[in-house]
């Protein structure tokens, strides 16, 4: 994505804030107010949960992420990045918080990153997020599209196989 040094800091700076004694003030002397800036912004999009009614919890969460969004769009990138990161270590968490962060990834963080045309990543969470809300479906999918590769591997090695027989006949 062609993310800057100061970004790349605040990505990997974030949970430093988050998770010891280091302060924004410590961050700010040690690599600038833009650093500190986007750190405090990712920290605060770590605070939305999920909470209420469906309408209620979606529509606070989504101006939550809007309002962070035009301070900065690149703390915006770094918490999704940060989520996928989260989802895909998710299997270490207990099962209650591997449902909530689930749901959160599912209602909150792939829809914003469809909104940034960022598909990939979209794409990505709403799967890891499947997995663990629905995970009878989800390997019943997995098994279906694995069987059906494998279907067409055969397939297109075989046309394959065909078509180079024909080739040496000429």
């Amino acid at each position: 994505m062609g993310m800057g040094r100061n970004t790349i800091a605040a990505g990997l700076l974030h949970d430093v804030y988050e998770d010891t004694s280091v302060s924004l003030k410590d961050i700010e002397k040690k690599f600038g107010k833009e650093v500190a800036f986007m750190v405090d912004g990712v920290s605060k999009l770590g605070k939305i949960k999920l909470r209420g009614s469906h309408e209620e919890y979606y529509l606070e969460n989504l101006r939550k992420m809007f309002l962070a969004m035009a301070a900065d769009i690149r703390v915006v990138i770094i918490k999704l990045a940060d989520r996928l990161h989260n989802m895909q270590t998710l299997k270490h968490r207990p099962p209650e918080k591997q449902l909530r962060i689930a749901k959160e990834t599912m209602e909150i963080f792939a829809p914003i990153a469809n909104r940034l045309g960022i598909g990939e990543i979209r794409s990505q969470l709403q799967d890891l997020s499947f997995e663990y809300l629905e995970p009878e479906n989800y390997k019943f999918t997995k098994e279906t599209i694995t069987k059906n590769y494998q279907e067409r591997e055969r397939y297109v090695n075989q046309a394959i196989h065909e078509l180079e027989k024909e080739l040496k006949k000429e």
